[in-house]
């Protein structure tokens, strides 16, 4: 019984060690622009191959941005209700629907959308298809402030004060699967504790109540082996909390995005006939 309480605790004390693969912080949830003139823009786009997923995110990047341009000018002419119709990949049509039916073509338009790539994440492969999410800053007027967007996987000291509670600064630093196992671990440990003394409790209780030599000797043992436990749980959950203080700072938390305002522009454009995976150049126009 004492080997398998120990196997137990061994096999709890290491599950934080595994590898888990963290998503950075911006997927799903773009970081915040510290000026009007660019927006952040995420885009999942598939592929055969991580190439194609990164060329289609191109053309859907355009599309989107060419689209929303559309539609912005018919929401400036009318009161827009509805949007009909599906945009194609090669004449960009719209039909939006109000009170006078405003129909928006922008076909043959030359069309200018100026981007910075600023990070990727592949999500894996699934029956030959490939995910990839790519975050970029987008510009909203004609001479965007692109600001500087830093890859960080650096959180300062503030895991460390979140640490207090078992597994906080995990959470907070993208490790959600790690921080659960922090927060499991110390309350399997204590709750160890609690039912390793409430056990040598009853068995002294028992052992007062009877002049069994054999009996005695079964509940002497009983208190030594939970005593024991309970040492080895007091023990491991004093060397799991520090552990966990230590990791909140020292391991590296899911990837993020930094941004600090910068006063140079930097602008790029996206570029129809460049087959580059990023396709970046100085205002290139984009026409259909």
């Amino acid at each position: 019984m004492q080997k398998v309480h120990l196997t137990a605790l061994a096999f709890l004390i290491l599950l934080p060690t595994l590898a888990f693969a963290q998503k950075p912080k911006w997927v799903n949830n773009t970081p915040r622009e510290l000026n009007p003139t660019y927006r952040f823009v995420e885009i999942i786009s598939t592929g055969s191959t991580i190439e194609s997923a990164r060329v289609a995110r191109l053309h859907q990047l355009v599309l989107n941005e060419k689209i929303a341009s559309a539609a912005q000018v018919a929401i400036s002419s009318g009161t827009l209700t509805t949007i009909e119709d599906v945009y194609t990949e090669q004449g960009v049509t719209g039909t939006q629907t109000d009170k006078s039916h405003i129909n928006i073509k922008v076909d043959d338009e030359h069309y200018i959308l100026q981007a910075r790539l600023v990070d990727e994440y592949f999500t894996g492969s699934a029956y030959g298809v490939n995910q990839l999410h790519s975050l970029y800053m987008v510009a909203v007027c004609d001479n965007p402030i692109f600001d500087n967007a830093n890859k960080s996987t650096s959180y300062g000291v503030t895991p460390l004060f979140m640490s207090i509670i078992p597994g906080a600064g995990q959470w907070y630093k993208g490790a959600k699967t790690k921080g659960v196992m922090f927060l499991g671990g110390t309350a399997a440990l204590a709750g160890g504790m609690v039912y390793c003394q409430s056990r040598i409790t009853n068995s002294r209780n028992l052992a007062a109540q009877t002049y069994n030599p054999e009996h005695l000797r079964i509940y002497s043992r009983r208190i030594s082996n939970f005593s024991t436990v309970r040492n080895v749980c007091i023990g491991a959950a004093a060397a799991f909390y520090v552990w966990n203080l230590v990791d909140a700072v020292a391991t590296p938390g899911a990837r993020r995005i930094v941004v600090r305002p910068t006063t140079n522009f930097s602008g790029y454009s996206l570029k129809q006939s460049s087959n580059s995976a990023d396709a970046l150049g100085w205002s290139t126009a984009f026409t259909f």
